[in-house]
């Protein structure tokens, strides 16, 4: 059964009433990214819309977009980061995002004639609870290129976090991601012995020559 959006009371829409609507559209204001997935479309706005931030009079704080767009793609790299995902530089992030808040921005145009059962803002609707995907067009091909034992693991677990909903959680990536460096150390660790060793035995041959 679809999610529907019931349209505003006509009452608001000479006050607040685009408010009312965006609270209903995307939920309420996230005061900081959920690091537990890769964030989705409505989250980033979610976000950025926690960052309009009002005094006790209830008035905007003069904070411009652009200020807002760096913080949240600088959130959003940091979640990437901690994924071991390849990302795309943080302008293209800053870019992406302004590009979202231009389809909402499209939208809020004539917000008060969309009819919530189809059209553009079941499109919408569609689209921003999908992955908010900074990765490179070429993520696979560096996948496989990378020539790490475990770059089918992270493929999968991408693909999860591209699912509507998504499937995976950070928790599960961060025992993976220990467990790999677990072995890593193991192995490392496992090579210096070996090492040592050889230099003992040829140092103990020469000293026999």
């Amino acid at each position: 059964m679809s999610e529907q959006i019931q349209p505003p009371a006509r009452k608001l829409r000479k006050k607040g009433g685009v408010h009312e609507f965006i609270d209903t559209l995307l939920g309420n204001p996230l005061e900081i990214l959920a690091e537990n997935k890769l964030p989705t479309q409505k989250n980033i706005l979610r976000r950025i819309r926690s960052l309009q931030q009002k005094n006790s009079r209830g008035e905007s704080v003069n904070v411009t977009r652009k200020d807002m767009v760096k913080t949240v793609a600088s959130e959003v790299l940091s979640i990437w980061q901690r994924a071991h995902i390849d990302a795309v530089r943080i302008d293209k992030i800053e870019e992406n995002i302004h590009t979202l808040f231009g389809e909402l921005d499209k939208l809020l145009k004539h917000w008060d004639r969309l009819k919530p059962d189809k059209g553009p803002l079941i499109s919408f609707k569609a689209d921003i609870k999908k992955l908010f995907d900074v990765s490179p067009a070429n993520l696979l091909e560096r996948l496989k290129s990378s020539r790490k034992p475990e770059w089918e693991e992270d493929w999968l677990w991408y693909q999860g976090m591209c699912k509507v909903p998504q499937v995976g959680c950070m928790t599960t990536r961060d025992a993976s991601l220990a467990s790999r460096k677990q072995r890593r150390d193991e192995r490392q660790a496992a090579a210096q012995v070996r090492a040592e060793c050889e230099a003992t035995v040829v140092a103990e041959h020469f000293k026999t020559v």
